[in-house]
């Protein structure tokens, strides 16, 4: 708010003042005028807006006016502001701006961004270093003196920091009482051997609940303290702020009402509320006065202060379950009429009980003097039923009497009630059928009726397949299967084995089984078939004779063992061969032929051969070491196989004879036995 200022018009020219002196008091002959608190140079950061005066008892710190807090930085000639001189008559003139909380890097938890200047710059009435006297704000002692600065610590607790006084004419020293408005020094440039703009800069330090011991702002005070200084009346002295509301705080700072919003408690002129409280400036009401006396059947509420409990006519319920349509009346609960139980029927008793209903028979009320009738009362009335004198034979005609039941059996069709009989029929008072044929013919399963359905379950175990040429039947997956087939191999070649009708069939020819005595010492056996020989040796106290060994002897065996026989071949020396071999030339003697002629071609040993198509001989020679005897044997000993052999196989079963017979009378008849035609070591 612009304010005039009461100025003495004094002659000014002719008093040889100095152009920054003239311009000095033409500013300080114009009117006082400042911008609100908070109000920064624009672009010089953001500042608290505030009416608060921290200190409105204070002196204003330089002694005389005009004096003109501004910014150093952001006015003219400043490194942030116009260029120009900091003399510049703008800086030395009206209106105020608040520069606390210009942008700084100093932490000041008051202002908006946190950060900021802590306090206020004034210029005094011209830019002259060392000219214009500080003075104390307040009665105090000057607790510290620095290098460019100053504190006083007032009597109401109060440090005020003043900054930049020239330090060679302070007029205190530390620990030094002063009283207010007494001359602490001159404003000047000092900043510490850096020199400054010439000015003031003065801040405050306060205690602020919750925050602590900080910088406020100062300039509301500088405001009210320089108005007083240049003899401005405080316009708030005349001036009521009071907004009639209980809820604000009401306050004059400039001449300027503040109406602050607070919370507390407040009486919001309704007697029915409680825990009336300041809301945003207005008397908010709290809660309602409790009038609920608990009762259905009346309407609750409060006027002037006091509980109204008004009857009403709301439905209710009296507790009493066996009434209806209950509703208050006169302020309580008033039953309706009784609950109807009536089911309309003659032969009940129709009443409430705990709200439900029943409806109990009235005995004797359905009895129509029949002894054969059951007499019931039901929800359809009076019921009479034949007395119950079925037994549940279907077989039986059933009667009632004079109170006595009769049963008189019935023939007929009938039903048996079993689904697995049929043609059921009445006899002898009972109902029987023929049981459904469920036999399937197969030892395999378990036949068997259910829900007249056959069932035939497969069984396990033995069975008949009706082949009497199996054994070992057996039952799987309900089927009789085949057990082996009845082994009657006779093991004969020459007979062909089968079955027939459980016995075994061998039908080829056949002869006796024969055994020859081919000498002293081996017996030929020859088996059904003819087929052989199976060879077997005789001990030496047993020679084979007869067919036997220890048999009577046999003429031809002894023939043959002398080499006297029609087919034998006289040793020859000539035929001893001394060198070793085994079988050599497939040459074979004829019959007649000397030793002479039959070794011709055996100079290797056993090699004779004859042709099993001509019967011929068989030379045997000499072989292993060359001193093997010559024996001769007839075709047929070498036959030791038990089919008719080829040429091939004779040709081998002479030649294993053959190494036989010679190795037997060389080793002393200690040599291998043959057996079906393999030698057998």
């Amino acid at each position: 708010m612009n304010r005039p200022l009461r100025v003495r018009l004094v002659g000014l020219i002719g008093l040889g003042l100095t152009a920054a002196t003239f311009s000095a008091a033409l500013a300080h002959a114009a009117p006082f005028t400042y911008a609100p608190a908070g109000v920064l140079v624009p672009g010089s950061g953001t500042g608290l807006k505030t009416t608060k005066v921290y200190a409105p008892n204070m002196r204003y710190p330089i002694m005389d006016a005009p004096s003109y807090p501004n910014s150093q930085v952001w006015g003219v000639g400043g490194s942030q502001g116009p260029k120009g001189s900091q003399c510049d008559v703008k800086n030395y003139s009206y209106p105020w701006y608040d520069n606390y909380c210009e942008t700084r890097t100093w932490k000041m938890p008051l202002c908006p961004s946190g950060k900021g200047h802590q306090g206020q710059d004034i210029r005094a009435a011209t830019c002259e270093n060392k000219k214009h006297p500080t003075a104390a704000t307040e009665d105090g002692t000057i607790t510290s003196i620095g290098t460019y600065s100053v504190y006083l610590k007032g009597a109401s607790g109060t440090t005020y920091r003043y900054l930049h006084m020239d330090p060679a004419t302070l007029s205190v020293k530390t620990g030094q009482k002063v009283s207010k408005g007494q001359k602490l020094g001159v404003v000047s440039n000092a900043f510490g051997g850096t020199p400054t703009s010439v000015h003031l800069h003065f801040d405050i330090e306060q205690s602020v609940a919750g925050v602590g011991i900080v910088f406020v702002s100062p300039y509301n005070s500088l405001v009210a303290s320089y108005e007083k200084l240049i003899g401005v009346a405080d316009p708030c002295a005349t001036k009521s702020c009071d907004d009639g509301q209980v809820c604000t705080k009401d306050s004059c700072a400039n001449g300027n009402c503040a109406h602050v919003p607070v919370n507390s408690p407040c009486d919001d002129g309704d007697a029915c509320s409680l825990n009336d409280a300041c809301q945003n400036g207005n008397c908010a009401a709290g809660g309602e006065k409790p009038c609920d006396d608990g009762k259905l059947c009346t309407t609750d509420s409060c006027a002037s202060g006091k509980c109204v409990f008004a009857p009403n006519s709301k439905v209710c319920d009296d507790k009493v379950p066996c009434t209806v349509g209950d509703a208050c009346q006169g302020g309580g609960c008033q039953p309706g009429k009784g609950k109807d139980c009536g089911d309309g029927v003659a032969c009940t008793q129709d009443v409430c009980d705990k709200g439900a209903c029943k409806n109990p028979p009235l005995a004797g009320t359905c009895d129509d003097g029949d002894a054969c009738t059951a007499d019931t009362c039901t929800s359809q009335g009076c019921q009479h039923k034949a007395q119950g004198c079925d037994d549940s034979n279907p077989c039986t005609q059933d009667a009632c009497g004079g109170g006595t039941c009769s049963h008189a059996q019935i023939s007929g069709p009938c039903d048996d009630s079993n689904s697995c009989t049929s043609g059921d029929q009445c006899a002898a008072g009972a109902c029987s059928g023929k049981a459904k044929n469920c036999d399937d013919d197969n030892a395999c399963t378990v036949d068997g009726c259910l829900a007249g359905a056959c069932s035939n379950e497969p069984l396990s175990g033995g069975c008949d397949d009706g082949d009497t040429c199996t054994e070992g039947d057996y039952c799987g997956l309900g089927l009789c299967l085949s057990g082996a087939t009845k082994d009657c191999d006779d093991g004969l070649d020459c007979t062909v084995d089968s079955c027939g009708d459980g016995k075994c069939v061998h039908s080829g020819a056949t002869q006796p089984v024969q055994q020859v005595c081919s000498s002293a010492e081996i017996l030929e056996i020859y088996d059904q078939c003819g087929a052989g020989p199976t060879l077997q040796e005789c001990p030496a106290d047993q020679p084979c004779g007869s067919g036997t060994c220890g048999g009577k002897p046999d003429p031809q065996a002894a023939a043959d063992s002398t080499g006297a026989g029609p087919d034998a071949v006289a040793p020859d020396a000539a035929s001893v061969d001394t060198t070793a071999g085994g079988i050599g030339s497939d040459t074979a003697a004829t019959p007649g032929q000397t030793g002479n002629a039959a070794s011709a071609n055996s100079a290797s040993g056993c090699s004779g051969r004859s042709s099993a198509a001509t019967g011929g001989w068989l030379a045997l020679g000499p072989t292993l070491l060359g001193a093997w005897a010559v024996v001769a044997r007839r075709r047929r000993s070498c036959a030791g196989v038990r089919r008719v052999p080829t040429l091939g196989e004779s040709i081998a079963i002479a030649e294993e004879y053959c190494q036989l017979e010679v190795r037997r009378q060389w080793l002393g008849r200690a040599g291998p036995v043959l057996e079906s035609g393999t030698v057998q070591e």
